[in-house]
C-alpha cells in the first residue's frame, strides 16, 4: 500500500492499525495531487486484489479495503522531540477523509466535493447520498469514483475563455518559429484552473 502512494510521489504520514494514512501536496506539491491520490487509491486496490488471488487460501476470507479522499486545507509539520519525530497532518480535512474512508463498502473509493471539482475530468463518478457526519451542520456530499475518463472523452469537452492567455502562447510560438529564437512561457495559477488543458488547446491549434 505504501509503495502505491510513493510511487506517485505522496507521502505516507501514518500507519494507524490497518488504516495507512496518505497525504498529497505535503511535504511535496503537484498541481494534480487530487488525482494523484485517486490514482494510488486504484493501485491500492489492485494490489490487494493480488494478495488476495495469492493467499486466499491461508487467509480464509478475501481481504478488503476502504478508501476516502478529501482536499483542503491542513496543518503540517514535524511533532515530537529530539528522541523521535513524525510528520505530522492534522485538521478538518484529515477527519473528513477518515469518515468518508469509514463509510465506503467494500472497494469503494468515496470522494469530497472539492475532490470531485478537482478530478471530474479526469475520472467518472456517481453521486451519492450525503453523509451526516459528526461537528458539521449540513450532510457532506460524497461521490463513488467509477473509474478514469478516457482522454477522448476529456479532448470533447469543450474549451470556454482563455482567449487572452490562448493568443499570448500563440503569439510566442510564431515568433519562436519566423526567429528560430527560443522563448521561455510560465503558465501560473492554482490547481485545477486548467493550466494544463491550455497547453494542451495550443498543441491541438498548432500541431
Amino acid at each position: 500500500m505504501a509503495e502505491a502512494v510513493y510511487e506517485r510521489e505522496g507521502y505516507v504520514a501514518q500507519f494507524m492499525g490497518d488504516a495507512v494514512m496518505a497525504v498529497f501536496g505535503a511535504p511535496l506539491t503537484h498541481e494534480d495531487d487530487p488525482a494523484r491520490a485517486i490514482h494510488a487509491a486504484f493501485a491500492m486496490c489492485e494490489r490487494s486484489d493480488h494478495l488476495n488471488r495469492r493467499w486466499i487460501d491461508r487467509l480464509g476470507q478475501p481481504l478488503s479495503l476502504h478508501l476516502g479522499i478529501n482536499t483542503g486545507t491542513a496543518v503540517t509539520g514535524s511533532v515530537g522531540s529530539d528522541l523521535r519525530m513524525d510528520y505530522a497532518v492534522i485538521g478538518d480535512t484529515t477527519n473528513t477523509a477518515q469518515r468518508l474512508q469509514s463509510t465506503a463498502q467494500r472497494g469503494e473509493i468515496l470522494v469530497s466535493r472539492d475532490t470531485y471539482r478537482l478530478t471530474r475530468d479526469a475520472f467518472t463518478f456517481e453521486e451519492l447520498e450525503p453523509i451526516v457526519m459528526k461537528g458539521k451542520r449540513e450532510p457532506v456530499r460524497v461521490w463513488r469514483v467509477l473509474g478514469e475518463t478516457e482522454a477522448s472523452e476529456v479532448e470533447r469537452a469543450p474549451f470556454v475563455g482563455r482567449r487572452d492567455e490562448l493568443a499570448v502562447l500563440h503569439d510566442r510560438f510564431e515568433e519562436v518559429a519566423s526567429s528560430g529564437s527560443a522563448h521561455v512561457v510560465t503558465i501560473v495559477a492554482d490547481a485545477g484552473v486548467g493550466k494544463s488543458r491550455l497547453a494542451a488547446e495550443l498543441g491541438h491549434r498548432i500541431g
